[in-house]
């Protein structure tokens, strides 16, 4: 379940959306999905109600976390949006990159209800090349008794290095006039 970030000059695709309840590993501290949809394991999914459908994960306490493998073809500054909704003010969380807070704590407020969705933005994340592990870490439980619903996340280049592409050359066959002596050129600099 790779999620890749593909960034290349012959490619249009600069931006990754990742959906919530496509993890890769997790920590939850109960052991049912409340919301009983999706996928067998103790993180709780439910249907979303969000534009485009599909699932969202919820019923999210402090100290939870999910872990997403991303594969970024090349180094590159990108803002990175989550979808989340909340009835009530919720709690904290971040978002790291390979054990990196790349967001610093992001606090999730009232949105008007669990499927009343917004997006959260942090930009300026700087991401190398590479297979790398997003981790979405739950901080602090709200006032509403979660850290709020989350739908997805989507990461968009504003700014990439380009890549370096190395080509071989064609074979060449023969000997060559210094094969049996070699050649030192102390003279240049």
């Amino acid at each position: 379940n790779l999620n890749k970030l593909v960034i290349q000059p012959a490619q249009s695709q600069s931006s990754l959306t990742i959906e919530a309840e496509d993890f890769d590993a997790f920590w939850d501290t109960t052991q049912e999905n409340e919301g009983g949809h999706y996928r067998s394991t103790p993180v709780d999914i439910e249907p979303t109600a969000d534009a485009g459908g599909g699932y969202n994960v919820g019923w999210i306490a402090g100290g939870e976390w999910l872990e997403y493998i991303i594969n970024a073809t090349v180094d590159g500054i990108y803002s990175l949006g989550v979808r989340v909704a909340s009835m009530g003010n919720a709690g904290t969380f971040h978002i790291e990159i390979d054990g990196q807070n790349k967001t610093g704590t992001m606090t999730m407020n009232d949105t008007g209800g669990w499927q009343t969705w917004t997006t959260l933005t942090k930009s300026n994340i700087a991401i190398s090349a590479g297979e790398l592990v997003m981790r979405l870490a739950s901080d602090t439980t709200g006032a509403n008794g979660t850290v709020g619903n989350y739908n997805y996340f989507t990461f968009n280049a504003t700014s990439t290095n380009t890549p370096v592409f190395l080509q071989s050359a064609p074979a060449v066959n023969g000997a060559f006039a210094d094969d049996n002596a070699a050649v030192i050129n102390l003279g240049a600099k």
